[in-house]
């Protein structure tokens, strides 16, 4: 039964032909009721943990890569190679790093906007840093060896 406190203020339950009704509620609970809402878009924004945003799968982007000297007929088989980069960083604050003929695995740690991967023992490789992008989808490493300097970037893909 329709009353004269009903509404019709949502076009779509109005093409239904359905009535929304007006519901009292006292200031307390709408004060309750607000609070709430607040509480938790609060709460769930500062609870986000900086690490959790870059756990996922990241690919070697040939077009990222950025070398101090020509490469000359070597460029085709350094972006294949840098294709072949991929990168895995799990929750658990573990890495798969894999880069064509070469699997490591280790330990990674974010530090402001860096993120530092320590191989295991045993590996034969050296720790490494990644620059992590603003909107944290693309990883950034960098390199200086023997004078030449070098950077490739790993996108994200899940």
């Amino acid at each position: 039964m329709l009353d004269s406190a009903s509404v019709n203020f949502n076009p779509i339950l109005r093409i239904l032909g359905k009535k929304l009704y007006h519901v009292p509620m006292r200031p307390t609970a709408v004060f309750a009721v607000a609070a709430s809402i607040l509480a938790t878009a609060v709460l769930s924004g500062c609870s986000t943990d900086p690490k959790a945003a870059l756990v996922g799968n990241y690919q070697g982007d040939p077009k990222s890569l950025k070398v101090g000297q020509s490469l000359g007929p070597m460029e085709k088989m350094v972006k294949d190679m840098v294709s072949k980069m991929s990168l895995k960083l799990s929750a658990d604050g573990t890495f798969a790093l894999t880069t064509g003929a070469q699997a490591i695995k280790g330990k990674w740690d974010l530090a402001e906007d860096t993120v530092n991967l320590a191989p295991d023992a045993g590996a034969g490789a050296p720790g490494m840093k990644l620059k992590v992008s603003s909107d944290k989808q693309i990883l950034t490493l960098e390199s200086d060896q023997g004078g030449v300097k070098a950077s490739v970037g790993l996108k994200k893909t899940g």
